[in-house]
């Protein structure tokens, strides 16, 4: 005879094997029959207190998932109710709300609907899950799930269509399990679709894409609105994270990496770093982005319109890298030691309409060591040239007096590869003797500019 203790110990298994049992969920999908004894929970305005789906055999069954919070729920019971007149016992719409029963009951009297409504509800949600409230499940007159939709199209054509034909000609909402899973990322392995008819989005991936070229960066734009290129997206991929912020000061042109600084605890603005190797600017900003490794693949894409290219770049880019890293940037001013280049008097540097071979020249005899001139090439063209390819030179102003006009300049015979002498800081003298024989000059002066200043976070990206 076995002791009170093991019995007590076996009717606590037992008990505890029960309630396991009364507490799993099982869930539905479109074409799986719903067991006719599931009960489906508390009800109002309703016979009984509690129903079974048995108690519905026969008819078109549509459950109708609400909340007295949802708009679109709401907005639509008076239809439901209207439903449920004209059809009489050929069909049952049943709202499911998890709101307590006197606040339901209350408000379907001051609306004057007769329809019944779950109450409480903690189990049929979960029965049928969904990612979003105004989900209706349609189940058949022999207990098969023949759709899910929205509650737009639960209205008397699509009813009306039903009785005739057995199908639900509606579109199909696709979060319910099977079609969706809301714990996993969207449109991965298919899951909510393929994402192709998306409007916007934010992606962003550390580490290489096998196979592909290195450090590419591609735009897309919409169509021209009132005479403006509207910027549709920025794809970036096997980049450094600092690539991304280049495009940002100078539009879609190569940044002076000079125009990087940082602020320091106590608020000061410094530069990022005073090595004069290129190689060392980018590892102290590659230290800003560490969590990605040296290499990360981007996009960014707006939906239609789109918007001007400052606008995308300077707020849409970089509000979106803000939240990625550790550091957010700006656009701010300061003053900084500038070279201006002015025009000496009496000396003409402007092209002659015969020239041909236009561009620069360098001095290809001994491994392009030296860059010697330009020729027929606008003015403002041979600044953004010295900004973009001697990497660390000062801001450049150009008050010249020329712009587009094509000027040619000979014997500069500045360093240009030899000794990566095009990733040090300029000589002023050798480059103003260089600008004097050709009848420019450079002046020095502070002049304020634009620069992207880094800070740390206080509470750093996860």
């Amino acid at each position: 005879m076995k002791s009170k203790i093991e019995l007590l110990l076996i009717a606590q298994v037992a008990i505890g094997s029960f309630l396991y049992a009364q507490n799993k969920v099982n869930t539905f999908i479109k074409g799986d029959i719903v067991p006719a004894h599931i009960v489906i929970g508390k009800m109002v305005n309703y016979k009984m207190n509690k129903t079974k789906f048995s108690d519905f055999k026969g008819k078109l069954v549509i459950l109708d998932f609400w909340s007295t919070h949802c708009s679109p729920c709401v907005a639509g019971l008076p239809r439901m109710d209207s439903l449920q007149r004209k059809y009489g016992n050929k069909i049952a719409i049943i709202p499911i709300t998890s709101e307590d029963s006197r606040t339901i009951q209350n408000y379907f009297i001051k609306r004057g609907f007769k329809l019944p409504s779950v109450v409480e509800d903690r189990i049929l949600s979960k029965t049928f899950p969904q990612t979003a409230l105004d989900l209706h499940v349609w189940i058949d007159q022999k207990g098969k799930i023949i759709a899910t939709t929205s509650g737009e199209d639960v209205n008397f054509k699509t009813v009306d269509e039903f009785f005739k034909t057995g199908k639900v000609n509606a579109k199909e909402r696709i979060d319910i399990v099977g079609g969706f899973d809301r714990s996993k990322p969207l449109f991965i392995n298919g899951n909510g679709g393929s994402g192709d008819n998306f409007l916007g989005r934010s992606i962003m991936t550390a580490g290489s894409i096998v196979g592909v070229q290195t450090g590419g960066m591609a735009f897309q734009y919409y169509p021209e609105k009132n005479g403006e290129i509207m910027l549709k997206s920025i794809m970036q991929w096997n980049g450094s994270p600092i690539d991304l912020y280049e495009p940002i000061i100078n539009g879609l042109g190569r940044i002076d990496l000079t125009l990087f600084f940082k602020e320091t605890e106590n608020g000061q603005i410094v530069p990022i770093s005073k090595a004069q190797d290129l190689g060392s600017v980018l590892k102290d900003l590659q230290e800003y982005t560490n969590k990605t490794n040296g290499i990360v693949n981007y996009e960014l894409t707006i939906p239609a319109p789109g918007v001007k290219e400052h606008v995308f770049l300077r707020e849409y880019l970089l509000n979106d890298l803000n939240r990625y890293f550790d550091y957010t940037a700006r656009i701010t001013k300061v003053k900084l030691p500038s070279w201006v280049v002015v025009r000496l008097k009496d000396h003409n540097i402007l092209s002659k309409e015969e020239e041909k071979n236009i561009g620069m020249i360098f001095n290809d005899k001994i491994d392009l060591a030296y860059f010697e001139g330009v020729k027929s090439m606008p003015m403002d063209d041979f600044i953004r040239f010295t900004k973009a390819n001697y990497y660390l030179s000062p801001p450049i102003f150009n008050e010249t007096g020329l712009s587009k006009e094509k000027i040619t300049l000979n014997n500069l015979h500045l360093k240009f590869e030899q000794d990566k002498a095009n990733r040090k800081t300029l000589n002023l003298e050798e480059w103003r003797a260089a600008f004097q024989r050709n009848g420019l000059d450079i002046k020095v002066e502070d002049r304020e500019v634009e620069v992207m200043v880094f800070k740390k976070k206080d509470t750093p990206s996860k």
